[in-house]
């Protein structure tokens, strides 16, 4: 695309995989236990895109002897990323709903062939890492890649379904710091690779 590089005008794809799993350089293509939210990627993804939230508490001092803040403290920060998956098949429904068993029946005499999984999620929140890719601002052939080691899925998915509109799954991942010092990073390509 041509300049300026910096305006983006381009959805995100997202990946998860299970927690501790390598992230791809910026420049190779995501496998070994990354699986792509919807099965085409974000052309299964509902046209408002993927939002990006740095949402943050802070709290300030305002001296006895003065009328101005003298201090700001950060009391909590999050990296919320969401947004509404057109992708009802069974293996993306799952996904969502916190990846439970996926059960797979062949037809045979008198049975119909289907797949299954339970939608109860219980006590325990399943956690993901989360890779997340689109434009670079720098150069739009290039890339820009979200990193996140450890996220959950903090929406409720609520699929509609009616006459002339594709079915979604609102989603939404929070980010933790489950391990300390490891939360989101950030990657914005600039160059492509020397040979």
């Amino acid at each position: 695309m041509p300049a300026p590089h910096e305006l983006i005008a381009k959805t995100l794809t997202v990946w998860l995989a299970p927690v501790a799993t390598a992230f791809p350089a910026i420049q190779t293509a995501p496998s070994g236990g990354w699986v792509k939210l919807g099965t085409a990627g974000d052309l299964n993804y509902d046209e408002d895109g993927v939002e990006v939230s740095h949402d943050q508490n802070v709290e300030t001092y305002t001296p006895g002897g003065s009328t101005t803040k003298r201090k700001a403290f950060r009391t909590d920060e999050d990296f919320i990323l969401g947004f509404v998956l057109n992708d009802m098949s069974p293996e993306q429904y799952a996904k969502v709903l916190d990846d439970p068993t996926l059960t797979t029946v062949a037809a045979g005499a008198g049975t119909a062939g289907q797949k299954h999984f339970d939608a109860k999620k219980g006590l325990e929140v399943k956690t993901f890492a989360l890779l997340a890719r689109g434009q670079s601002s720098v150069d739009n052939a290039l890339t820009l890649q979200y990193e996140a080691y450890t996220v959950f899925q903090s929406g409720n998915p609520k699929p509609v379904h009616k006459k002339g509109e594709p079915s979604g799954l609102a989603v939404e991942y929070t980010a933790l710091e489950a391990t300390a010092g490891e939360f989101v990073k950030i990657r914005v390509q600039t160059a492509a690779p020397t040979a």
